[in-house]
Parts: structure tokens; C-alpha cells; sequence
């Protein structure tokens, strides 16, 4: 935003500068010598640097900020003046960027460059994750500030090539902003680019990066920094706009720099090239154009020609192309520009044959360094050629990414609704119109489908960009509030992260209770989240379901749920697995069940079709009784003789544990605070076999897991063969509650299965 030119505006500047001179900043120095109110001196700029460091150095008075409107209000400026407080006139807006102040000058590429582009640094990898978890989230990273900075400090001079009447300043001026722009990739955007826009007069706008385009600053960050990106984001953020705006900058300023754009379709392709590329390119300043050897429908090629006959010299290209397998490879591209990857069927194909050649092992250092980079990016869609492979590589990156595997080279960067949409109105504005068909129905798409598109287009986290149509256990809609509730819940519903140790007697031998350990969700320890912590007042109040695993390799984790039968959720999920060690997850499982366990042994029902190996774990421990039998469970769960723990997910039975599932979800959802369940539950789909039958399994097995949902239901199916059992709060025992006699199974010595009359305490009810 160019300085106001009001005459008195100037004047009262003026005044201030004779005044008390070390307070003006340069930018108003600069603006009162054009304006004539100043006259060009080396005296003045000699008095100018003298004045400006004993400006820096001050510290014996607090620092009074003002913006451009503010000084010439506030009618006690002069007064702080005569106090001697130090008083910066900063800019309240350059076009459109805010900042508070500027304070830091001379800011160089090498004060916010990392210093590894593949080997991250802790609070980088900090910042990503906390974008990540929601954009509004995102931690302040210095680095990234000083970029900002940067590019604030130059705009504030606000100069042009019309400024200079010299040719040898003028010369100078443009060598300048050509090492500024190879530089800061955001400068050159703000200061130079225009986009093609028929919404408006001329059909063009300059662009301008506004209050709420933070994520375009970030991802220009990112791109001058020289790392590689897989980028998760809404429908129509700009993304590709400002990327192809970098693009042009990229090969203005490099020599012999080969760029490929690959796109959807070819047809995609061509629209790209014509809007995003070509209009960019023509609308510059002509001292920023150069000779173009190739301006056709895909390719952007600068050099000049040779005469007829000869080999035309190789420069700078920008190719827009289809994609294909050898796309990141084939020539040699220092860069890949990948678009709407979410379209993308051969994705993982394209990655796989183009990764040898995106890096190098340095031989000095004997660390990977990155040779060439891909920029990817994209939403959900429900397009079928994507065939998955976005979701499987962005599911892989970010495996990696948590466990700080860096060299993947690539950064998983994920932008959530709030950089499309400003506001919670015009989000569920939105929602309601996609919900009610709105969207579907000039499309021909049924309501359920256009629901799943609005989480696609508009998402809370990654998982809502590879939604399904599919049906699920419960209404998508009831796990899309789930999602919504526990990100915005307080922190007191917050789960809680950690693992238990084993409490051992006097011989070091017998396990005799269990340790809760807080840790961090990522740390490589973790096995449970707990929401709510066990109550010793109460007994009869928890039961537990487990998903076992059989053995040390797989890809199913070992689940374990606790059911709060007094609230009516469940308390706390293990999801655990070790792989080369599932006594691991077997122990902590057990650990699990005694934490629950202050006043009495809760009962525990596992699966027993792959369960053996933990039930003789369990029995090992002296924890035996505590498993559930199977003539426990209502007769149309029980699988007759030889059976004599746990439930069997086979044939008929595995329809009926569904319909639990169903209705424990149905009945629970809505006060659940663990969001690994719902994570489960998107991709936990009903699938039609050859034969004409229904069969429940997650949407690829070798991606998603199910064991959380199965070890939930398990719990709440645990609590069915204790129907006449409820919560009893052992303090107020005696006033509501009554003495009755009850039927236990139990094993005698032989651990033969008998029935033994046990005396209980019971709530008393009406």
C-alpha cells in the first residue's frame, strides 16, 4: 500500500523529522526527498546512518509503536516526543501484508534458510506439525518471520524504475530487484505478478497476498527454502496460481532450468499454461522479459533461436504435461510440479521411478542431499482414477514424518478449511447447503455422496480429504460432529498419552499391579490413551474388550477398550503394536486391565479366533478368571462346545458383533472423546462379495485398521453378560444398595468350568 500523498500528511512528517529527526524511519526519509521536502545530500545520508544506529541502540525508554493513521491523530505524540520515548512510525499495511512493525533491517536469505533441507531441525519440525494439526494452531517460527520480514523491509521503500532518471541508477535499481526476487519468491509476487481474473475490470488483478492468505506466505517459505512437498489442502486456496507465479520467477532467473508441470489430463494441462503461465509471463514489466524461443500451448521456452540450421541454444523451459511414469525423471527436471495429485492413478508409479533421482549421498558427509525436488499437491476427490495412490503415499509420507524418518525428503504440509473459508458462519454455511443436496443435486449426486464432498472439499484433518462414499457403520455425519467436537474440546476432555510398567511383589517375579506412564502421542512407547482415569469409590462399573494379535508380524494392531458402564463410554483405548515383540503388547495389555482394576478384577473379553497366545499369556500372569467364558455371552454369540473363552468372529456370528458395534456407536457417539475410533470408523466400510453377500472390512487392509472398533464392541458386548450388574459407589453402599445372591461361573482348582452362588451388592432402583 503506497504511503499516503495528502500534502499535510507530508508537512506534518516534515515537522516531525526537523523535530526530533532519529525517530523518523527511513521509508518516510525516502518519501519526503521525493516529495521535495528534503533535499539529496550525502550530508543528509551520513546524518541519516548516525542517526538510525543511535536510534537501534536506544534502550532507556519503552518503544512506542504507531502506525501511518496514528501519528497524524494522536495528539500526544508530541509530548512522548519531549519525554524522550522512542517512537517508530512503522506501516499499518503493505499491500495487504500487516505487520506490527519493522524493526529488523538488513535481513539476508542466509538468516532464514535451514540448515538441512532433509535433516529437519526440531523446531521446524514443531512448526509443520502444529499447521498440521489444524492452520490456526501454527506455532510462531523465527525463521519463517524474518522471510516475512524481509520481504516487508523491501516493499516499504516502495520504489520503481520510473524513480530513477539516470541510467546507470536505473541499471543498478534493476539488478537489485533481480537478486531480491531470486531470493524472496513472495517479493517478487506482491511487487510484480498479475493474474488473469474476468471478474473484474480489465480482466486482470494485481496480486496481493491479503490478511487471510497466510498459507500462500508459508508455502512461498517453503519453496525458497528448496524443500520438497506433499500439500493436503481445501478446493481453491490459490495454490497453483501462486506456484505458477514461482515458476516464472524460477526460470527467468535461473540459466538452463527445466521445470515440468504435470497436470491431471492434458486438457487441464493446456488451461494452466494459458492462465496461470502465459498471462503471468505477458502482464510484467518488459524489462523483466527476455527473448522466448517456444511459447506454445504447452511448453515455455526461453533463449533465442539460431539461424536455420543450427542447434537453438538450451535455456530456461517451463513443460506442461500429462502425467506419465518417467514424468519426474525423463529430461532431467531440476523440478516437478505435481497438480491435483488426488487425480493422479500412477502417483506412486511417477514417485518411485523419480526418486533415484532426486537425491544423492554426499561422499564427505555421508548424509542424503537433495539433488532434485517435487512440489505435489492436492485434495479429495471421489474421482475413481486416483485409485487411492494419493491417500497411500501422503498415509506412507506421514508415517515416516512422525517417526522422523527424514529421508523421504518430502515435507507433509496439510492446510485445513479455515485458509478457504474465514469463518465458523461460512463454514456451516456451507455445510448446510452440501448436506442438503444443494451441491449434489446440480450434479446429479445422491445426498450422501455430496455430504462426503463437502469434507473433501472443505477438511478438518487429511483423513476427511480421502473420504468415501461407501456406507459405514454409522451415518458419515455422525462421525464428521465426532471430529469437530473433540478438536474444539476443552482441555479436560482431552485425552491423556502414556504407557504402564508392571508393579512386581518382594521376588521380582509376580506382577502385582500396574504404573501409568504420561508420555508424548508420537512417543515410540506410547500403547494408550486414556480419557477418563479409573474410580476407586466405584466397583461394577468397567469391563474390557480386547483385539488380540497372534504374533509377532502383521499389520493389525493389538486394541483394548475399557467401558465406563457408569457414563455409558468407553474410558480408555490401547492400540499397540511392536513388531518382532508382541509380548510387548500382550503385557501391556494386561498392565491395562489391573490399572482398571482398583477394587475388584474387571472381566476382560477377547477374541478368541486369533486370541490363544495372550489368553495363555493371561493365564501365565494368574489372571485366568478374569476372562470372560463363552457360555457367558447371549446364546446367539456363543459357538457351542469346545469353546470355552472368549467370542468367535466367524459365519453368522461376525453379522450379530456388527449390529453391537452399530448400536454401541449409535448409542455412545455423541459423548465419546477418543478420536481414534471415528478415525477407524470413516474407513471401516460395507463391501458386496461376488456372491451377492455383505461383508465389513476397512477400505484397503494394508493402509487402514479396525482393531479399536472391534475391541470397543468386544467391551460393550462384556458388559451384555453382566446385564444385571451396575456401578456401585462402595461409600454410599449401605443406603442404595441391597444384598442378593448371584450365579458366577468360576474354575475350581483343576480349572474346570462350575457354578458357584456369589453374594453381591446391588444398586437399588425406583
Amino acid at each position: 500500500m503506497a504511503i499516503n500523498p495528502d500534502k499535510l500528511y507530508y508537512e506534518y512528517i516534515n515537522y516531525i523529522y526537523k523535530e526530533c529527526p532519529e525517530i523518523v524511519d527511513y521509508p518516510f526519509i525516502s518519501l519526503l526527498k521525493r516529495s521535495g521536502f528534503i533535499k539529496e545530500t550525502k550530508k543528509t545520508k551520513k546524518e541519516f546512518k548516525r542517526l538510525s544506529r543511535y536510534f537501534l541502540n536506544r534502550s532507556d525508554a519503552e518503544n512506542y509503536v504507531y502506525t501511518c493513521t496514528d501519528i497524524v491523530k494522536d495528539e500526544r505524540l508530541d509530548s512522548y516526543i519531549e519525554k524522550g520515548v522512542n517512537v517508530e512510525l512503522s506501516h499499518q499495511s503493505v499491500d495487504g501484508l500487516y505487520a506490527e512493525k519493522i524493526s529488523q533491517k538488513n535481513i539476508t536469505k542466509e538468516d532464514w534458510l535451514p540448515k538441512d533441507r532433509i535433516y529437519h531441525e526440531e523446531e521446524f519440525f514443531d512448526w509443520i506439525n502444529s499447521i498440521n494439526s489444524g492452520f490456526q494452531n501454527r506455532l510462531y517460527y523465527k525463521k519463517y518471520d524474518l522471510y516475512c520480514q524481509q520481504c516487508y523491509n523491501w516493499l516499504t521503500e516502495n520504489k520503481s524504475l520510473a524513480d530513477f532518471d539516470e541510467l546507470d541508477d536505473a541499471r543498478d535499481y534493476m539488478f537489485q530487484e533481480f537478486d531480491r526476487c531470486y531470493d524472496n519468491t513472495m517479493y517478487f509476487a506482491i511487487k510484480y505478478a498479475y493474474l488473469k481474473d474476468g471478474d473484474v475490470e480489465g480482466g486482470r488483478r494485481k496480486y496481493t497476498i491479503t490478511e487471510g492468505y497466510e498459507h500462500h506466505k508459508i508455502l512461498l517459505y517453503l519453496y525458497d527454502c528448496g524443500y520438497s512437498l506433499m500439500l493436503g489442502k481445501p478446493r481453491q486456496i490459490g495454490s497453483t496460481s501462486i506456484l505458477g507465479i514461482a515458476a516464472i520467477k524460477e526460470v527467468l532467473l535461473n540459466s538452463n532450468f527445466y521445470l515440468k508441470f504435470v497436470t491431471e489430463d492434458e486438457t487441464t494441462g493446456k488451461e494452466i499454461f494459458e492462465d496461470k503461465i502465459k498471462f503471468t509471463y505477458s502482464e510484467l514489466p518488459d524489462w523483466w522479459k527476455t527473448k522466448i524461443s517456444n511459447f506454445s500451448g504447452t511448453l515455455f521456452k526461453l533463449g533465442k533461436n539460431k539461424e536455420k540450421g543450427e542447434i537453438s541454444e538450451v535455456n530456461s523451459k517451463i513443460e506442461v504435461l500429462a502425467p506419465k511414469r518417467t514424468a519426474i525423471n525423463g529430461g532431467s527436471p531440476q523440478l516437478v510440479y505435481l497438480d491435483e495429485i488426488g487425480s493422479i492413478g500412477m502417483l506412486s508409479e511417477m514417485i518411485r521411478e523419480g526418486r533415484p533421482t532426486m537425491f544423492y549421498v554426499d561422499p564427505k558427509t555421508g548424509k542424503l542431499t537433495m539433488k532434485r525436488r517435487i512440489l505435489a499437491w492436492g485434495t479429495g476427490t471421489s474421482a475413481t482414477k486416483g485409485r487411492g495412490a494419493y491417500e497411500k503415499e501422503w498415509n506412507s509420507l506421514m508415517s515416516l514424518w512422525l517417526q522422523k524418518k527424514f529421508e523421504a525428503g518430502i515435507v507433509p504440509l496439510f492446510f485445513d478449511w479455515t485458509t478457504r473459508l474465514k469463518t465458523q458462519e461460512e463454514y456451516d454455511k456451507e455445510k448446510e447447503y452440501y448436506y442438503g443436496g444443494g451441491y449434489g443435486s446440480n450434479e446429479g449426486i445422491d445426498i450422501e455422496t455430496s455430504k462426503v464432498q463437502f469434507h473433501q472439499h472443505y477438511p478438518s484433518s487429511p483423513s476427511d480429504m480421502f473420504q468415501t462414499t461407501a456406507k459405514t457403520v454409522i451415518p458419515s455425519n455422525y462421525i464428521y460432529d465426532a471430529y469437530a467436537r473433540i478438536r474444539q474440546a476443552a482441555q479436560i476432555d482431552k485425552s491423556e498419552y502414556g504407557y504402564f510398567t508392571p508393579i512386581y511383589d518382594s521376588t521380582g517375579e509376580k506382577v502385582v499391579g500396574s504404573d501409568w506412564n504420561i508420555c508424548e502421542r508420537d512417543d515410540p512407547l506410547c500403547s494408550t490413551q486414556i480419557f477418563r482415569h479409573p474410580d476407586p469409590a466405584y466397583k461394577n462399573r468397567y469391563y474390557m474388550g480386547t483385539d488380540p494379535v497372534a504374533a509377532n508380524t502383521g499389520h493389525s494392531k493389538m486394541s483394548s477398550t475399557i467401558y465406563d458402564d457408569l457414563f455409558g463410554i468407553p474410558s480408555a483405548l490401547l492400540n499397540h503394536r511392536v513388531q518382532g515383540d508382541h509380548r510387548e503388547s500382550f503385557m501391556q495389555c494386561l498392565l491395562l486391565g489391573m490399572y482398571y482394576s482398583p477394587t475388584e478384577e474387571i472381566p476382560e473379553l477377547v477374541e478368541r479366533n486369533i486370541g490363544q497366545n495372550y489368553i495363555d499369556f493371561v493365564e501365565k500372569h494368574g489372571k485366568y478368571d478374569r476372562l470372560v467364558c463363552n457360555s457367558q455371552l447371549p446364546e446367539y454369540l456363543q459357538s457351542g462346545s469346545g469353546a470355552i473363552i472368549g467370542i468367535d468372529n466367524k459365519g453368522k456370528r461376525t453379522e450379530y458383533i456388527i449390529a453391537n458395534m452399530r448400536e454401541g456407536f449409535t448409542e455412545t457417539h455423541h459423548k465419546i472423546y477418543i478420536l481414534t475410533y471415528f478415525e477407524q470408523l470413516k474407513t471401516f466400510v460395507c463391501k458386496m462379495r461376488s456372491n451377492g453377500n455383505e461383508t465389513w472390512e476397512t477400505i484397503d487392509k494394508k493402509i487402514y485398521f479396525d482393531d479399536a472398533l472391534f475391541s470397543f464392541v468386544f467391551a460393550y458386548l462384556c458388559k451384555k453378560c453382566y446385564y444385571d450388574r451396575y456401578p456401585v459407589n462402595i461409600e454410599k453402599e449401605g443406603e442404595n444398595s441391597v444384598k442378593s445372591i448371584k450365579y458366577a461361573y468360576q474354575h475350581d482348582k483343576d480349572y474346570n468350568l462350575i457354578i458357584k452362588p456369589k453374594l453381591e451388592t446391588q444398586r437399588k432402583h425406583g
